[in-house]
């Protein structure tokens, strides 16, 4: 029973009681002492059926029993409005949702537009979106552009060579804006500790094999996005938090990770060949068979990276001819200068430095 239905049983049995107690009274049955005896009873029963009293009394009735009227015809009305606020609000909501709904729609429909600027306008309006209502339309925007990274329409007049497309680098700037780091731990416990089933479910914005190459980014938050497969080389970063993304077997070559933090990112059999990773922070990143050729940990012995543990850095791979810079990086736990004792890779030089004395390079393995 809701508060309006009580509250109306409360007044009609109040309603009641005053008709009762007014006609009672009325009727001079009231305020009868019953040790009199039956002479003094007499005469208060005479002078109660005196016509000025009764109508004393009948005044006293009515003004009891319209005030309970009153009370109950105000709460009525009280109840009444109520309900049509509810529904009048009710009715609202549906119209911004459906009014919501539609600038989704239209702004899906401008991503799949042949025309560059139409496209443009179809990420702002799905932005704005976000801005207006992220939490209804964070998981579905992200995801919409998600695929469009991944599956982008084909390129048209309005792109160039050596630069990402102006569409998908506003997408992805976009994305490292509106991201939510939170977004994976809101996953299902036995989603988030079993690593198949995070990289099928691990949240809205998964680019994989998306192709990436010479994207840009700066200040933003790329927290737990799947880039596993992607292509990003030549892509420039600068302090960006990258946080427990996935690079699982992406291909990276001659990137920029600059000022950025990799804390706990997975770069399992990644290429990384001729990245510059300077002042970045590497605490708990897994280096798994990730190439590591001619990456500079450094920049000339200045700004080296952070959280780097030698035995990260001797789970990866680099080329005996191309080997990491590592010059004036310190262990993070030991505080002893990192040496390269990763695994040999014989696979294509990596870069076009000379090729050093076999006797020389090896003599490090």
């Amino acid at each position: 029973m809701t508060w309006q239905k009580l509250a109306l049983a409360v007044i009609a049995i109040l309603l009641a009681a005053g008709l009762v107690l007014g006609t009672m009274y009325t009727a001079g049955w009231m305020f009868r002492d019953s040790s009199e005896s039956g002479e003094d009873q007499g005469k208060a029963t005479a002078i109660a059926l005196d016509w000025g009293d009764r109508l004393e009394r009948v005044a006293t009735a009515a003004l009891l029993t319209g005030g309970v009227a009153a009370l109950a015809i105000a709460t009525w009305r009280g109840v009444a409005a109520d309900q049509q606020a509810k529904a009048a609000l009710t009715q609202t909501r549906s119209s911004e949702r459906r009014l919501l709904d539609e600038r989704y729609q239209e702004g899906a429909e401008m991503l799949g537009d042949t025309r560059l600027v139409v496209r443009l306008a179809g990420v702002y309006a799905l932005d704005r979106l976000l801005e207006d209502d992220k939490q209804r339309y964070y998981a579905d925007v992200m995801s919409l552009f998600s695929t469009f990274l991944r599956f982008p329409i084909p390129a048209d007049r309005d792109s160039e060579d050596g630069v990402l497309r102006a569409d998908l680098q506003t997408v992805l700037l976009t994305i490292s804006r509106r991201n939510d780091p939170d977004d994976v731990e809101r996953l299902p416990e036995a989603v988030r500790t079993n690593r198949a089933a995070l990289l099928h479910e691990g949240g809205p914005v998964n680019l994989l094999s998306a192709d990436l190459r010479h994207a840009f980014l700066l200040f933003g938050r790329v927290n737990r996005v799947m880039f596993v497969g992607a292509n990003l080389s030549n892509c420039n970063a600068w302090h960006t938090d990258f946080t427990g993304a996935i690079f699982l077997s992406a291909i990276v070559r001659d990137g920029s990770f600059l000022e950025c933090d990799l804390t706990e990112v997975e770069f399992n059999g990644a290429d990384l060949t001729g990245c510059s990773m300077a002042g970045s922070k590497l605490d708990r990143a897994v280096l798994r068979s990730a190439n590591l050729s001619g990456v500079k940990f450094s920049e000339d012995g200045k700004d080296p990276v952070t959280g780097l543990t030698q035995r990260q850095l001797d789970r990866a791979i680099a080329s005996p001819y191309d080997l990491p810079f590592l010059e004036g990086v310190m262990e993070s736990e030991t505080c002893e200068p990192l040496v390269w004792r990763g695994r040999p890779w014989f696979g294509l030089k990596s870069s076009s430095r000379p090729k050093p004395p076999v006797d020389v390079e090896l003599l490090e393995f």
